[in-house]
């Protein structure tokens, strides 16, 4: 009898082992539904790093992993009400919580150059909107933490000291940066409404609170834009959906959430505009409406980047524009190539505090500076300022014209020689002018690479296209 369950044990214990390594997942470009991520690749035969990419790529992969760290959590809940999970905690009140940003909750010392930089950034990007003729609004929005502070989880000092985003806003209103933040509406509505949900999708608002914030800013906008109207509740139809399990697990919760359905819309959405962009992160959302009716009312054209807190927030506004585009902030290195194309009449940068640090985007950030060719002058190299410089370029307008006949967006690209530009060791951008409007390439300023997108009808009403190479010094 020990020997059958020796046997016993020791084929239970091989087919734990064996079995999940024959189901390991190798095929490449996978993504986890489960924590919502790429898998690992295998990596490259190398000296240093190999070892440990391998058990990362083994570790992702292996089979049965999303049962095994599932059957993990729920004895771990069992036996000790602890939430394991890369994402989530418990928090006091039967709240679920997302540890991502302690530097925000604690009040942690913040980087002053960034903090300069970025405020910088936000600035010149305001300018440059401007003189594009379009509306800029930089929008913060909070934590869940920092609406519900007393649901956190103890065991965190904080510093007497404003934190990382009462100092970024103290600068944008030293530069006079337009901005909003709905923390104060909120912890006055918080009483009355929940905002965030107790538990699911802990760290993000919901519906409830995304409604507020959108009303928020389009409240913002009518003081310029009156031809928006107000967002109401009476637009959406409001119901409440159950929700069984965390987004990226199966740790299992029963909650109701709030849910908002638009009831009626003369927007048109259409899906295909963006086949015809350059996106730095095509697989992200995108959304493009047309709204005939909001035209004729005088309505502006909005475009919008946010991170993952405005992804469904195309509901809130697709009445109260004429256009809207709705991308993904991730693809803002490019926001000038964008904002020349879609010709907004507004521009809307929404982060979520606990994107507000440092990484190699927030580099790029503290680094950009946005030049238009109003009030650049050809011949002001000598003061040390930006200037612009006409250069020659090989494209042929009637071409153009020809492919306008059947494009919505006419795209050009190629490489600056030397003997056209000269020095490219002090070249910003290029810009080029068609119809009286300014538009702005994908630069690079390494290749000297470019990549224009024109709208159709600014080519087919043009009788020339004019480019130009803006020189002058990289401020870091």
């Amino acid at each position: 009898m020990k020997r059958i369950s020796k046997i016993l044990f020791l084929a239970v214990s091989a087919m734990l082992l064996v079995v999940p390594m024959l189901t390991t997942n190798l095929k490449p470009n996978q993504v986890s539904e489960f924590d919502n991520r790429n898998l690992k690749e295998f990596p490259a035969l190398q000296i240093n790093g190999f070892r440990s990419g391998v058990e990362g790529y083994v570790s992702d992969r292996v089979g049965f992993r999303t049962e095994m760290i599932t059957i993990y959590q729920k004895f771990c809940d069992i036996a000790f009400h602890k939430l394991v999970h890369p994402s989530y905690v418990y928090g006091k009140g039967e709240y679920i919580m997302s540890p991502w940003d302690l530097v925000t909750y604690q009040h942690l010392d913040a980087d002053a150059t960034y903090i300069e930089s970025y405020t910088d950034y936000l600035k010149s990007l305001e300018q440059f909107c401007q003189n594009m003729d379009a509306e800029f609004l930089f929008y913060l929005c909070p934590n869940k933490e920092t609406i519900y502070p007393e649901y956190f989880p103890d065991g965190y000092n904080i510093k007497d000291q404003p934190n990382r985003s009462e100092l970024i806003i103290q600068q944008l209103e030293k530069k006079e940066v337009p901005y909003l933040s709905p923390k104060e509406l909120f912890l006055s509505l918080k009483n009355e409404y929940q905002l965030y949900n107790v538990k699911y999708d802990a760290g993000h608002w919901n519906a409830t609170g995304t409604f507020y914030g959108q009303q928020q800013i389009i409240h913002y906008l009518n003081e310029r834009f009156p031809e928006m109207g107000e967002l109401k509740w009476e637009e959406f139809e409001v119901s409440q959906t159950q929700m069984q399990s965390l987004p990226m697990s199966h740790f299992e919760i029963d909650e109701m959430v709030p849910c908002h359905t638009l009831i009626h819309t003369d927007a048109v959405r259409d899906r295909e505009i963006f086949d015809q962009i350059t996106l730095i992160v095509p697989n992200y959302y995108r959304f493009y409406y047309k709204n005939e009716t909001a035209l004729q009312n005088g309505a502006p054209k909005v475009l919008i980047f946010g991170d993952s807190y405005f992804e469904a927030s195309d509901k809130y506004y697709v009445n109260h524009c004429s256009e809207l585009m709705l991308l993904h902030s991730l693809n803002m290195p490019n926001i000038e190539y964008y904002i020349s194309l879609f010709q907004p009449d507004i521009v809307i940068y929404e982060a979520v505090e606990r994107v507000l640090q440092l990484s190699d985007w927030d580099g790029y950030k503290a680094e950009k500076r946005f030049y238009t060719l109003d009030g650049l002058q050809n011949n002001a190299a000598e003061t040390g300022a930006p200037f612009a410089e006409k250069i020659l370029l090989d494209v042929d307008i009637a071409d153009l014209q020809l492919q306008a006949q059947d494009q919505r967006i006419v795209s050009i690209s190629g490489s600056l020689s030397e003997s056209a530009t000269g020095d490219p060791s002090d070249i910003l951008t290029l810009a080029a002018v068609l119809n009286g409007r300014e538009y702005y390439p994908i630069f690079d300023k390494g290749t000297l690479s470019y990549q224009f997108a024109f709208r159709a009808e600014d080519v087919l009403e043009s009788f020339e296209i004019a480019f130009y190479v803006l020189r002058g010094e990289t401020h870091k």
